[in-house]
């Protein structure tokens, strides 16, 4: 009798399990399929401002940050915007079809959203007051 028992809790045990698995593998798989969203390097191809020089590379990170960098053919420009953006703290956050950005400097913060778009490893930026940005996925 016990031991009927016991193998039929083990039984449940290996089925909730199991089903704990599939789940997880599920949320991974979809979580983590070809479209990764905005997380991940963008380099500048086309901007309508100056403000973003091509080559410029932004790093949206999976913790909401926003990190600077250049590729290694990038223009004199985007070398110094990344120094001076060193000195900054960007933050993100994706509401529906607007990127929020959140920019804090000596004490003094100031957010600005801008609507955005990604078409496979197309992600354009639109500004009412700098335009039209283009980045590629950095690979």
């Amino acid at each position: 009798m016990y031991s009927e028992k016991l193998k039929v809790q083990g039984s449940k045990t290996v089925t909730i399990i199991l089903v704990a698995v599939f789940v997880l593998s599920l949320v991974l798989a979809v979580g983590c399929g070809g479209d990764k969203g905005i997380v991940g390097k963008w380099t500048v191809v086309n901007a309508d401002s100056e403000e973003f020089p091509l080559g410029l590379i932004m790093n949206f990170q999976k913790n909401g940050e926003l990190k600077y960098e250049i590729s290694d053919d990038a223009s004199e420009d985007a070398k110094l915007m990344v120094g001076f953006m060193q000195l900054i703290t960007l933050n993100y956050e994706v509401k529906g079809d607007t990127l929020e950005l959140s920019m804090e400097m000596m004490g003094e913060k100031e957010t600005m959203q801008s609507k955005f778009k990604i078409e496979g490893d197309t992600l354009t930026i639109i500004d009412d007051e700098d335009g039209t940005m283009t980045l590629k996925r950095a690979k």
